[in-house]
C-alpha cells in the first residue's frame, strides 16, 4: 500500500493529515513571522515592506511551485487558473 496515494484512504486518514497539514502551517507561519519582523529590524527596512516583500513571496511559493509542476505535467488548465487565481 502506497502512503503517498491517496486514492485509498478512509475519511479518518484524509481528516488526519489535514490536520497534521493545518498544524505545520500554523508553527511555519507563526516563525516566519519572527524572522521577517526580526530580519526587519536587522536591516533597517519598514516591517510592512518586509511583510509584504518576504511574507509575500513565502506564501506565494506554493502557488508557483503547483503552477509550473501542473505545466511541466501537461496540465495547461490548471497551470494558467492557478495563475490567474
Amino acid at each position: 500500500m502506497d502512503l503517498l496515494s491517496s486514492d485509498n484512504w478512509t475519511l479518518f486518514q484524509g481528516v488526519l493529515v489535514f490536520c497534521v497539514c493545518a498544524a505545520v502551517i500554523a508553527v511555519a507561519g507563526t516563525r516566519i513571522t519572527g524572522v521577517v519582523d526580526q530580519l526587519a529590524d536587522r536591516t533597517g527596512i519598514g516591517e510592512a515592506a518586509a511583510g509584504a516583500v518576504l511574507l509575500g513571496a513565502s506564501t506565494s511559493l506554493g502557488g508557483s511551485v503547483l503552477s509550473v509542476t501542473a505545466a511541466w505535467n501537461g496540465h495547461a488548465e490548471l497551470a494558467v487558473s492557478n495563475a490567474l487565481g
